[in-house]
């Protein structure tokens, strides 16, 4: 099944990547790619998962309220941004800590939060958090195109 109104939604992340040179596509789930600097961005994630994430977003930055979308794909973002900062051997154990995670069948909250608090992953996340402090006008914007484009993508596919 082909998905309507992804184009859209991809050109205008793709023209606000543009300045982090990135860019980004739909996927199954958020994630960013290293190799081909591409993020992907999801709209149906597990539901747990999104509040665990606000709340630990929160804990961090508790002024701060946004959609779960730009939560997460500013957070996406912030892994560009700082992978480089991350020393190698502190990146390994953060993967191996993932995939022992991902052995697992359910997540639960501790173990999102486990997951949350991985230095690659806490750094991505008070990137995203602080970018969207400190230029709030332009995520606004972005956020003002965005949104009506995410809307006519659930109606054109049916969405509710």
């Amino acid at each position: 099944m082909e998905l309507k109104g992804v184009t859209a939604i991809n050109n205008i992340l793709n023209e606000f990547l543009e300045q982090f040179d990135c860019s980004a596509d739909i996927g199954e789930d958020f994630c960013y790619w290293e190799r081909t600097s591409e993020i992907n961005y999801a709209f149906v994630v597990a539901s747990n998962n999104d509040i665990w994430f606000k709340e630990f977003a929160r804990s961090l930055m508790p002024n701060l309220n946004c959609d779960i979308f730009l939560l997460s794909l500013f957070h996406e973002i912030g892994h560009h941004e700082t992978i480089d900062d991350i020393e190698d051997d502190v990146l390994e154990e953060c993967w191996k800590v993932k995939d022992e995670l991902n052995q697992k069948k359910t997540f639960t909250k501790e173990d999102n939060f486990r997951y949350f608090n991985l230095p690659d992953e806490k750094a991505a996340t008070e990137w995203g958090l602080q970018y969207m402090i400190d230029y709030k006008a332009e995520v606004a914007d972005l956020w003002r195109k965005l949104q009506p484009a995410i809307l006519n993508f659930y109606r054109l596919n049916d969405i509710h």
